[in-house]
């Protein structure tokens, strides 16, 4: 089974792909250069939108062998944030299907879920959440948006064990919250 977390952004979407053992099997930054004549409805945004989203694709097939199961999930929109939420959305729902028509559904992770799950608070700067992967985990990112995509898919992984009743010891409180808001309870 691998375990993909995504920070998408058109700038850098933040991709980290781990194994069942929690090993990084690849992290990097998947973007698209910005044209000119974005933002106004143009026909270079669903070109660019159409790039990004089958970058990311490209990534997860060649990730995809022996019938592997893929886990995926993506940061959700970050409401308050006023400049260009439209185009995001529009990218965030493209990829969205295109993930959903190829590997099945994405679970959506709020970007509050996911600090909580790095700090142990729901809140903070984005250079907490590398120092925290580093600190928690021993990954050491050059880049927030690789952290924030590797903390999602941390999240899946543990969130396949914790509904399993694997209980993690090096689990925090804030963590196992996380983990029953996202996934509910224990499978029995």
């Amino acid at each position: 089974m691998i375990f993909i977390g995504l920070d998408v952004s058109y700038r850098a979407t933040g991709f980290v792909a781990l194994n069942a053992e929690g090993q990084v099997l690849r992290a990097c930054e998947i973007g698209e250069k910005a044209v000119t004549g974005l933002g106004k409805n143009s026909e270079n945004d669903l070109i660019r939108i159409e790039k990004i989203t089958e970058k990311i694709m490209c990534e997860i097939r060649a990730l995809e062998k022996d019938g592997q199961e893929i886990q995926l999930s993506m940061e959700g929109y970050a409401f308050a944030r006023n400049f260009g939420m439209a185009a995001f959305g529009e990218l965030g729902g493209v990829l969205k299907y295109k993930l959903y028509d190829e590997f099945g559904m994405p679970r959506i992770i709020s970007p509050g879920q996911v600090k909580k799950f790095a700090t142990g608070k729901g809140g903070g700067k984005k250079a907490l959440i590398l120092k925290e992967v580093f600190r928690r985990w021993g990954h050491n990112f050059d880049s927030d948006n690789i952290a924030d995509a590797y903390v999602l898919a941390r999240i899946i992984l543990d969130g396949y064990k914790y509904k399993r009743g694997e209980i993690d010891k090096t689990w925090i409180k804030p963590q196992i919250e996380t983990l029953k808001v996202i996934f509910g309870g224990i499978e029995k």
